[in-house]
């Protein structure tokens, strides 16, 4: 059984769910720079991201539908953002904790959902502080990795361009005659000519590597090409 916030005169003095609702659209804001690729190839990035996404998105759509998450989602948000090493169930505080907010909830549905409804803005604000500190987090590691994340985004960008030529070339290949390393070799020259040699693999096999995602069928085939006919 699910019951709805609603709006109680206590409700009217503390307006919970408006509150609740406003630091969520704040902390969504703050996250959406998780979006940059850059932040998603950091350490932090590719742990925390995840879990924010996935604590945000429960307590959003409980706050929106004005309905209190369940036990279990509550207590799943907590173990998402508490990393507390568990060896055992005699000393898994979270479980202990629910335990009890359970057993306190069973007098009434109405004072479960006070419960249940009382922790969203206690995990927003968790969420927050867990925001906050991956921020800082990640902002370290972007410039630490920077070279590195420069360096990749540099190598895309010629794939890209090695692709796009590839492709451009064979489209132009009416005979059906260049094959995938001859066209290998014709994208490095023209990569060289552009005054991307330096950002080049050691051989050209790579470069055959690149583009055979975008060769036709004819391309692939073993064998020497066939002659023009006359």
């Amino acid at each position: 059984m699910t019951i709805k916030y609603k709006p109680t005169s206590s409700s009217k003095r503390h307006p919970l769910h408006n509150a609740a609702q406003i630091i969520s659209e704040a902390i969504a804001a703050d996250g959406y720079s998780y979006d940059v690729e850059a932040d998603r190839s950091t350490p932090t990035g590719r742990v925390f991201i995840p879990k924010f996404n996935y604590v945000l998105e429960i307590l959003s759509k409980s706050i929106s539908s004005g309905i209190a998450p369940s036990f279990d989602e509550l207590k799943s948000i907590a173990k998402t953002l508490i990393d507390v090493p568990v060896t055992n169930s005699k000393n898994d505080l979270i479980e202990t904790c629910f335990h009890h907010l359970e057993e306190a909830s069973d007098t009434s549905e109405e004072a479960s959902e006070k419960i249940r409804k009382s922790l969203v803005p206690l995990f927003l604000a968790l969420l927050e502080s867990s925001n906050i500190s991956a921020t800082v987090s990640i902002g370290t590691e972007k410039s630490r990795l920077k070279p590195l994340l420069e360096g990749h985004r540099v190598k895309n960008s010629v794939i890209k361009r090695a692709k796009d030529m590839a492709a451009e070339m064979w489209v132009k290949d009416t005979d059906k005659r260049i094959k995938t390393s001859e066209m290998a070799d014709m994208v490095w020259r023209k990569l060289v000519d552009e005054g991307l040699s330096e950002h080049l693999p050691d051989n050209v096999e790579r470069v055959r590597v690149w583009i055979r995602g975008v060769a036709p069928e004819y391309a692939k085939a073993k064998g020497r090409p066939k002659k023009r006919s006359a």
